[in-house]
């Protein structure tokens, strides 16, 4: 009886599944499932890890709202790349389905998303599906989690929301899962953490400006037109990131450092609190470039990146043979007309995929900065795209993962511009010839387009907690640090590191663009040797304790 009612039962989703994908491509709508009294049904365990109890959403005015929003064309060409991705991956594998383990069985089940009641905006794996009160079967399958109610259908909010956590499931079709970082911060847009997360957050990230820019919603546009009336919300902190995502993206504005926040010249501030102004802030000085391992490390830069990677036209319009296409179904049929099949859009992206997919045939680890290798892998494919990708990425990064010295100069460069010097225009033809030749350097293998990208130098700072996010008042989370990418407030956090250290420590940075280990120190004015010994201790006690699993 219960295999024949959960036969029954999945006949009927795969059946909503092929009438939805006849016309457009929808996710598979869940609800929590509830007790008699009403109350969400508490997680159940499975191999060890507690899940959800979800059950198929019951047909409402909501649910139509919803999949109106859905069936607009630039969430249908989100929604089918997370079916390419899935398909690149499966034929990658190359697997019989008798042989599909429970690592990669998520791979053939449909999208779900879930309408949660408590919290959402999360990307998820994994839950039990009710088919009555007494009989539920797990599935092992991607689903965004997201709070969705009339109001946020309606001012936009889900439309960009949703797209954002869909980046993250075609990330987990792409990879089966990123590796761990370093980093315990909170991510936000303005913030620093590593590689892994940043790529993760940033590639996720870029699909909200690519919404506003395609959307119909009306409140939507009205926002992004900057006509809508004043908000006092605007002031909360997930609108300032919000904001940032997508003003902040167009302006390429994460290349450039932070201005240092007011309480750290206050005579005895509180290095807490210092700490939280310095990671909240949306403040940057336009004179100051991040370093090639900030960058690398920053999802605002990496949502820039893709962002511009798939609005530029020469990368968009660039059609390759028919073969190519094949890995993106999963009968690996060639396709005869790739322009007429795939956007313009979808084509950039079907080319990214490629390239991020090479590094699955090696051992993906959070020292890899993955948006420079996805760059790196892309030339290799295309190479009569080698140019224009590359472009791309050393104009947005000013060639700071390249050449140290390039930076610095444009730093001095953009002084003059700021000062309205007549001198910024008289070099103004130089600095673009000197930026062209690195370019082309870059693109003749010349230089490698990783130099200046160097160790990662992480230190478990034991004496300085924090939170699990910046609104938690309870500090458990030991501060982890990357000597390579710490900011002025994550110095001061060290033992025997006063106002003048710490900008003597970014000052030395500045001019060597990393620090190859920590003997440099030693160079560095009011370093003592007792610090350099504590931060060798830190350094033992990061590798002892292993990387942060954010899953």
């Amino acid at each position: 009886m219960r295999r024949g009612l959960f036969a029954i039962f999945f006949l009927f989703i795969a059946m909503l599944s092929v009438q939805a994908q006849a016309q457009h491509r929808y996710p598979i709508i869940l609800v929590p499932a509830t007790d008699k009294s009403g109350r969400a049904i508490e997680a159940q365990e499975y191999q060890g890890e507690k899940y959800p109890v979800l059950k198929l959403a019951t047909e409402s005015a909501l649910l139509q709202n919803l999949r109106a929003v859905l069936a607009t064309p630039f969430l249908q060409q989100e929604l089918a790349l997370a079916e390419y991705a899935r398909n690149q991956r499966i034929n990658e594998l190359n697997l019989p389905i008798k042989k599909i383990g429970d690592a990669h069985r998520s791979l053939f089940e449909p999208l779900y998303l879930l309408l949660s009641k408590q919290e959402g905006g999360f990307a998820r794996q994994g839950f039990w599906l009710e088919a009555s009160a007494s009989e539920r079967k797990f599935i092992n399958a991607a689903f965004v989690d997201m709070v969705v109610d009339e109001r946020s259908v309606k001012s936009g909010e889900f439309e960009e929301i949703f797209a954002h956590e869909l980046g993250h499931v075609i990330l987990s079709y792409l990879f089966g899962g990123l590796p761990a970082g370093n980093s315990r911060k909170m991510h936000a847009s303005f913030v620093t953490t590593d590689y892994p997360t940043a790529f993760n957050e940033g590639y996720a990230e870029h699909f909200q400006p690519l919404v506003r820019d395609n959307t119909t919603n009306e409140n939507l546009r009205r926002v992004e037109s900057g006509v809508d009336l004043t908000n006092l919300n605007r002031f909360w902190f997930s609108k300032i990131d919000s904001w940032l995502r997508n003003q902040g993206v167009r302006r390429n504005i994460f290349v450039h450092n932070k201005l240092l926040p007011q309480s750290a010249f206050d005579e005895g501030t509180d290095l807490y609190q210092l700490f939280i102004d310095e990671e909240t802030s949306p403040y940057f000085s336009f004179e100051s470039i991040k370093n090639a391992q900030q960058m690398m490390a920053s999802e605002g830069v990496i949502a820039t990146l893709f962002f511009r990677l798939v609005n530029d036209e020469r990368l968009r319009n660039r059609y390759r043979e028919g073969a190519f296409y094949s890995r993106f179904f999963t009968d690996k049929s060639p396709v005869t007309d790739a322009a007429k099949q795939f956007t313009p859009y979808q084509n950039v992206m079907l080319k990214l995929f490629a390239a991020m997919n090479e590094m699955n045939r090696q051992t993906l680890t959070g020292d890899r900065a993955m948006l420079l290798e996805t760059v790196k892998n892309y030339g290799k494919i295309f190479p009569d795209e080698k140019a224009a990708v590359y472009e791309v990425f050393i104009n947005t990064t000013f060639g700071a993962t390249i050449s140290n010295t390039m930076v610095r100069s444009l730093e001095e460069y953009a002084k003059l511009g700021r000062r309205g010097s007549m001198q910024f225009v008289e070099r103004l033809p130089a600095t673009r010839k000197q930026m062209q030749e690195l370019i082309d350097k870059a693109v003749r293998d010349e230089v490698a387009l990783d130099a200046e990208l160097g160790k990662q130098l992480w230190l478990l700072n034991d004496g300085f907690t924090i939170g699990r996010t910046i609104f938690n008042e309870e500090r458990t989370l030991p501060l982890t640090i990357n000597l390579n990418t710490a900011s002025f407030a994550e110095l001061r956090t060290l033992p025997d590191v006063d106002f003048s250290v710490a900008r003597a420590i970014l000052a030395a940075r500045a001019v060597k663009g990393y620090f190859k280990n920590l003997e440099e120190f030693r160079e560095i004015k009011g370093v003592s040797p007792s610090l350099i010994e504590k931060l060798k201790k830190m350094q033992s006690a990061m590798t002892a304790a292993g990387k942060m699993n954010r899953s």
